[in-house]
């Protein structure tokens, strides 16, 4: 169930009494009606409009509100050419650091190499320090700024997290904020925004604070051995985010999660597993829960313009099972589909269970899955993420990945709340809709319509750019799909 500060299961609108919601009772109707708490209200209030709470007619033809060309530019704060300013440690004498220039690093041209050798049994972490006042940020806090950087492995499975820390002379106050490289199995690049605020892991910044000194962090579990690349330190510019709308698997919660976006304006994108679909009449909607689909019910959210892109046949990793056998059933589900005239996103791929390798992202990318998403619990820094649509990250309405904190409508609200104050991309992905209840990979469906009508609300308000499907995302950053 919710937490105190997400939206409880139900309705949210807005009267002249305040905020209520209507519970779902069995069989999918609204009935009774209650009160959020205080909590609930202040969670809310800030994003969710009570226009776009008016219930609207299932399978509305969705209308983009997506303008072209927002590209994400920025400048170089640091580029790692050289080494000069630059103090490398590492934690203590059970892992080592050896930081050089390579001249032809992973995502291409000159980067910072840190050839890292971890010989404890358990984590530890190296770092690399600019000077007291190698730069000079003025109002980095106040002004809502981020920074940026690219970070290549050559084997994520053997980095934990990298951190970065940044602000005045000596970090006396400073934001410490970290991603997690996670769930590639291979040498992959990301582009990482590291920012403040109540989701950063500290932050005693000042607003009018200037930003003057940097540090990063890397994390290295027990006895690996590992090369990291960064090639510099960069401030993106503040363009208005993007949220773009993901889906999994074949479960008839997904023609839900279509038609309540649909009732909103908006599209979404929906990977589908093969295994379990058959053909006969329409599915009832609302419908939650996990049975399979109908290729009737992906007949219509095609034609809302939802985009549907192939998850294989079966919900099967990559490392599970073998590259030929999961190239086998990304073809097969990807020519049922198309023969059907379902296959509207052939350049998008979800990674099954979120899981790639180097070799596999490549042979998706010669069969034209140009997008390739992760389940890395990330935002999307905007700046560069053309050059890394094969690891795309997301934010899961999945418990399950949340390292066994509850994702809730508050907690996504928080982060949506970033995106609109940090200018950065967000890509929510769902599994299942619930009419009540939270799962380990299930949301209650007023939670996500709350979410949902939040962000249709940011974009209205002009704090978001759009929100929609992959290839709308790909539109308004001027990005290419295929």
């Amino acid at each position: 169930m919710a937490d105190a500060n997400s939206v409880s299961p139900g309705l949210a609108t807005l009267g002249a009494g305040g905020w209520t919601v209507t519970e779902p009772s069995a069989g999918g109707r609204f009935g009774s009606v209650g009160v959020l708490t205080p909590q609930q209200i202040l969670a809310t209030q800030a994003l969710v409009s009570g226009y776009w709470n008016v219930p609207a007619p299932a399978w509305k033809a969705a209308t983009s509100t997506v303008a072209a060309g927002s590209t994400a530019k920025g400048i170089c704060v640091r580029g790692f050419s050289e080494l000069s300013g630059l103090t490398t440690t590492a934690q203590d004498a059970n892992i080592t650091v050896t930081p050089t220039i390579d001249t032809a690093a992973p995502f291409g041209g000159t980067a910072l190499k840190l050839a890292i050798v971890n010989t404890a049994g358990a984590a530890r972490y190296v770092q690399v320090q600019s000077g007291n006042a190698d730069i000079n940020i003025p109002n980095f806090k106040g002004a809502k700024r981020r920074f940026a950087a690219r970070v290549a492995t050559d084997d994520n499975t053997k980095i934990s997290q990298v951190e970065l820390y940044y602000g005045i002379p000596g970090l006396g106050r400073f934001v410490r904020s970290r991603r997690f490289p996670g769930d590639a199995s291979g040498a992959l690049a990301y582009t990482y925004y590291f920012h403040g605020g109540p989701n950063a892991i500290s932050d005693t910044l000042l607003d009018n604070d200037a930003v003057t000194q940097y540090r990063f962090t890397v994390y290295v579990p027990a006895s690996e051995t590992v090369n990291v690349w960064i090639d510099g330190l960069y401030l993106p510019d503040r363009t208005p985010g993007f949220v773009a709308w993901t889906f999994d698997d074949q479960a008839v919660s997904l023609a839900t999660f279509a038609s309540l976006l649909s009732a909103r304006g908006m599209h979404g994108t929906f990977g589908i597993n093969q295994s379990g679909i058959t053909s006969g009449a329409l599915t009832p909607l609302p419908a939650y829960g996990g049975t399979a689909l109908k290729w009737e019910d992906l007949a219509v959210m095609a034609a809302a313009g939802h985009e549907l892109g192939s998850h294989n046949v079966n919900n099967t990793s990559i490392t599970t099972a073998g590259l030929a056998t999961y190239m086998a059933e990304y073809r097969t589900m990807k020519w049922d589909m198309y023969q059907r005239g379902l296959l509207t996103a052939p350049f998008y791929h979800p990674c099954v269970r979120g899981v790639t390798t180097l070799v596999g992202s490549d042979a998706l990318l010669a069969e034209g899955a140009r997008v390739q998403r992760l389940v890395t619990a990330d935002n999307c820094e905007p700046m560069f993420r053309e050059q890394f649509l094969t690891c795309v990250p997301v934010r899961n309405l999945d418990t399950a990945y949340q390292l066994g904190n509850a994702t809730t409508a508050g907690k996504m609200l928080s982060f949506l709340q970033d995106a609109i104050d940090y200018g950065t991309d967000i890509v929510f992905m769902g599994h299942l809709l619930d009419a009540s209840s939270y799962g380990a990979a299930t949301w209650p469906v007023a939670d996500f319509i709350a979410l949902a009508d939040a962000v249709k609300a940011a974009v209205v308000a002009g704090q978001l750019g759009g929100a929609g499907s992959v290839s709308e995302w790909a539109r308004y950053r001027g990005w290419r799909v295929a």
